[in-house]
């Protein structure tokens, strides 16, 4: 569940409606809990002195009640609705910003369903628990903290009883989250690769055709559904299991309470309408225990889809990659126009170990040093350009020309040269690398060989 709190930049915006829903939503649940007091009242009051006004103000009070609930309830509902629809469009631009950053290795690598499926699918199950499970994993746990203190305050040893289910609910709970959570990224991988499948069939249904492919694809589709129908089962199998408990345990103790209670108020001991506001609590409560099951696989889905959605976001992009800091990222006189240095061009994707270096196509250039004083070490580059002016009547020529491209060895007096071509023109002049040494006070000649 750590995982969830990453969400937090993204509902940063609409904490204020969240919060505000938050409160709604637990103001509505105490007010739903108010009804059994007057339950509690109606029944020892107006009904046991059998007076029909008394009767027809509790029932005015009761409606009250139920329509301030309904009313909450329907404001936490409009608080949350619009904005998390926000906070889904911007998850997903976030997404596609990021992904356009991402080396085309990272493309190589990843199937497009899976990003699909990230984009959407997973998206729309974390918008779905910002709106529904979040505020009610709040509202209920406050609800339950309340109505056991009302029903304990009431009849402790009732309280009890209805209570004692609480512990191994809890234990079911913790083991029903691990075996969800692996079965939910397990159903959302494989939902990714389908997804896949049929993207691929779709855009190359040509290709496909043509090669006569049709029947494996078809063959690989009714393997991936497969697959995905016995994994969707098994999900099925654990939720249906996880709500069976919730729901008879709470029962099986709600039953033992009512057994309980109508012993002790035959005997005396207890009034009825503190049995009738006691059995009303524990029935309030049914709803709030038995929907840990659903909002807890809830939870844990958007968890598995945080965590996909977080796969492809933690992907460093071209700017954050340390193969990205070229050469053009120095300083202009480090590396002049026409150095050659040596340099090795690999794919991103490519290993990076040296059993795989022999296996791995290179391009290889080695540096040139020259200058006025000594040598060349290797053949000079030769470039076309075009030289001199046309004389009238005569076509244009071609010449050779030949310079040294590299700047001198550090610490020599002398400069290398490189011809440049003037804007707007076909001439050009030869000019001189810069260096920290002082240059030569002879002019490079021009060299046309």
């Amino acid at each position: 569940m750590r995982s969830l709190l990453r969400l937090w930049p993204f509902a940063r915006p609409v904490r204020a409606r969240l919060f505000t829903a938050a409160f709604v939503g637990v103001l509505a649940s105490c007010v739903g809990l108010v009804i059994p007091l007057v339950l509690k009242w109606l029944v020892d009051g107006p009904v046991a002195a059998r007076d029909p006004g008394g009767v027809w103000l509790g029932g005015g009070y009761l409606l009250l009640l139920g329509l301030a609930e309904a009313l909450l309830f329907g404001l936490r509902r409009r608080l949350v609705a619009r904005p998390l629809a926000g906070v889904e469009a911007a998850m997903r631009e976030a997404l596609y910003r990021h992904v356009q950053r991402l080396p085309v290795a990272f493309h190589d690598r990843w199937p497009s369903g899976q990003l699909l499926s990230r984009g959407t699918t997973d998206l729309q199950l974390v918008r779905l628990f910002l709106a529904f499970p979040l505020t009610f994993l709040l509202i209920n746990g406050v609800t339950i903290l309340v109505g056991a203190v009302l029903l304990l305050a009431q009849r402790w040893s009732l309280g009890l009883v209805v209570l004692a289910p609480v512990l191994p609910l809890m234990v079911l709970c913790s083991v029903f989250e691990a075996k969800y959570g692996r079965a939910a990224r397990r159903t959302q991988d494989q939902l990714g690769d389908l997804t896949t499948v049929v993207e691929e069939s779709v855009l190359g249904i040509r290709v496909i055709k043509g090669f006569g492919r049709h029947r494996s694809q078809a063959a690989a589709f009714r393997r991936l559904t497969r697959a995905l129908r016995t994994s969707e089962l098994r999900k099925a199998r654990l939720l249906a299991w996880m709500w069976g408990c919730n729901t008879t345990l709470p029962e099986l103790a709600i039953g033992g309470a009512l057994v309980l209670g109508t012993l002790q108020v035959a005997e005396g001991a207890l009034s009825a309408g503190t049995l009738v506001a006691f059995l009303s609590t524990a029935l309030a409560l049914r709803w709030p225990v038995e929907s840990m099951g659903f909002l807890l696989a809830m939870s844990k889905e958007a968890a598995t889809a945080t965590d996909r959605y977080f796969e492809v976001m933690d992907e460093p992009g071209v700017a954050n990659r340390p193969w990205a800091s070229g050469p053009w990222t120095r300083q202009p006189w480090a590396n002049p126009p026409g150095t050659r240095r040596p340099w090795t061009h690999r794919h991103p994707a490519a290993s990076s170990s040296p059993a795989c270096s022999s296996a791995t196509p290179t391009l290889r250039r080695t540096p040139r040093r020259c200058s006025r004083t000594s040598p060349c070490t290797s053949a000079p580059a030769r470039r076309w350009r075009w030289s001199g002016r046309r004389a009238a009547g005569r076509p244009r020529s071609r010449r050779w020309y030949r310079g040294c491209t590299t700047p001198p060895r550090a610490g020599s007096a002398s400069t290398g040269a490189i011809w440049r071509p003037s804007a707007g023109t076909r001439s050009g002049r030869w000019s001189r690398w810069p260096s920290r040494s002082p240059p030569s006070s002879r002019r490079p000649p021009r060299r046309t060989s």
